[in-house]
């Protein structure tokens, strides 16, 4: 290994990009974000919501970004040993990460968020233990960036809520695309990573530190169990629930239709009942 590969995987130099990226989020908190228009940024609680979302946004786009680089400078990623593998790309990687989980924290305590977002907290506070304590002791970097590939679908995630927010219409090409998108990226990168971590989990049981571990083996339970529901609920909002309000007016525009279709029958037999009457009178 390099001197200068020596020297960034250090502690020190993986906490103190931590704390500049933590540092980083907030001004762009404060002087970066884009409100979509003055009723948002007026209204306290949909501003934090907004800049809650936005940040985590870029966040996981740089993030995302990092992970994949990560694979293609190394390739041996998809067939090395995910405990003892580490290099500075990987190593600052998750020091990037623990900067924002780091930051995100802070910033819904400081809200006073923390009973709304509590499941949030919980992930944040898991994250960080393990984060902090790999960094520590460079052991299961490697792990944390598989972990950190969830990002790509994070950033449709996260997309979609900010269209929401937008109030752009269900029918726009631009949602419609993102989540097309979302589903697809959900599988690979949270479902399919889920079974890839729980697998190495299970088979290198024996050669994981004591506290990470006891942080690791709940957090994929709680997430083995949270990923059909979260997938399931972006089916259902996003694609069924659409088909079936499109069917529901189908069947209203049918049903007016036969309304009208009957009304037009009815107006038309009282006509000729008038006519009929009007001749025998005349005929009388």
């Amino acid at each position: 290994m390099s001197s200068s590969s020596s020297f960034i995987l250090q502690p020190l130099v993986g906490g103190i990009t931590s704390s500049v990226v933590f540092v980083l989020f907030w001004i762009i908190r404060d002087y970066f974000v884009v409100y979509p228009s003055s009723a948002i940024k007026n209204d306290a609680a949909e501003a934090w919501k907004w800049r809650n979302i936005y940040v985590s946004w870029i966040h996981a786009i740089i993030c995302a970004i990092l992970a994949v680089s990560s694979y293609f400078v190394h390739p041996e990623l998809f067939y090395a040993d995910l405990i003892d593998h580490v290099t500075p790309l990987t190593y600052l990687t998750v020091s990037f990460s623990v900067g924002y989980f780091l930051y995100d924290s802070v910033d819904i305590m400081m809200s006073r968020r923390t009973t709304e977002q509590w499941e949030v907290m919980i992930h944040h506070v898991l994250v960080l233990l393990m984060f902090i304590l790999n960094m520590l002791t460079l052991q299961s970097i490697g792990i944390n960036v598989v972990a950190l590939l969830a990002e790509i679908n994070t950033v449709c995630l996260h997309s979609r809520k900010l269209l929401h927010c937008c109030r752009v219409s269900r029918e726009s090409l631009l949602l419609r695309t993102v989540n097309v998108a979302n589903v697809l990226t959900f599988i690979p990168f949270r479902l399919c990573n889920w079974f890839y971590i729980s697998y190495w989990m299970v088979t290198e049981f024996d050669r994981l530190s004591t506290v990470f571990a006891i942080c690791l083996v709940p957090s994929m339970l709680v997430l083995g169990a949270f990923q059909p529901v979260l997938f399931w609920r972006l089916l259902r909002n996003d694609f069924l629930t659409k088909r079936k309000s499109k069917d529901a007016k189908q069947e209203r525009q049918s049903l007016n239709n036969n309304d009208a279709k009957a009304d037009g029958e009815t107006r038309t037999r009282s006509s000729e009942t008038r006519r009929k009457a009007k001749s025998v009178e005349v005929a009388g």
